[in-house]
């Protein structure tokens, strides 16, 4: 009642519940879609709600499936789709847009960001989109730290992983083939990824 959409078109696989929470110490943060845009909201571990936004226009043939991640004080949403695609950074404890990285519509994808560790010590959002492959992105303003474009063939639908120092993703899209691909980020600003 309290997160109410209409019915819209899925895959027989997807459910109007795909996305996963995402949590801190403070707050619980959900996201859903309507028939054409994309909500978040934040609430307490009470369940009261802290507050609540509208993100913006989604065109998904198979409907919705991201889910939030939380770093540092931010949420992160990324919604790559047929229509508007960004990702986005509001503040954890308000909803206020911190910023928004406008990102090339085309063949949906599925991926919630992850985080990755710099041997330098900073941290980066690591997105996956079928348009743009992969890239790490500066938590303070969505700025590309490194990007490779061209490591997805096909729709991605996994989320980043990382593990002994390399970051992996894959591709698939029902008969059409698969791919998995790791890469190696740059230990600083200003170096290149690589694929390994």
């Amino acid at each position: 009642e309290r997160f109410k959409s209409a019915p819209h078109h899925l895959h027989a696989a997807n459910s109007y519940a795909s996305s996963t929470p995402a949590v801190d110490a403070a707050r619980v943060y959900i996201t859903w879609a309507s028939p054409d845009s994309l909500k978040i909201a934040a609430l307490s571990h009470d369940g009261e709600e802290a507050w609540r936004r509208e993100l913006g226009s989604l065109e998904y043939k198979h409907g919705f499936g991201g889910s939030p991640a939380v770093v540092d004080d931010l949420v992160i949403v990324a919604n790559d789709n047929l229509s508007e695609s960004f990702v986005t950074a509001l503040d954890a404890a308000t909803g206020e847009p911190r910023w928004r990285r406008e990102r090339a519509a085309g063949i949906e994808s599925y991926a919630t960001p992850a985080m990755w560790h710099a041997d330098d010590g900073t941290t980066q959002i690591v997105v996956h989109s079928t348009e743009e492959g992969m890239a790490g992105l500066a938590p303070a303003d969505g700025s590309t730290v490194w990007q490779l474009d061209e490591v997805f063939p096909v729709r991605c639908v996994s989320s980043p992983l990382v593990a002994g120092g390399l970051v992996f993703g894959g591709s698939g899209e029902g008969g059409n083939g698969k791919s998995f691909t790791a890469v190696k980020p740059p230990a600083s600003a200003g170096g290149e990824a690589t694929v390994a």
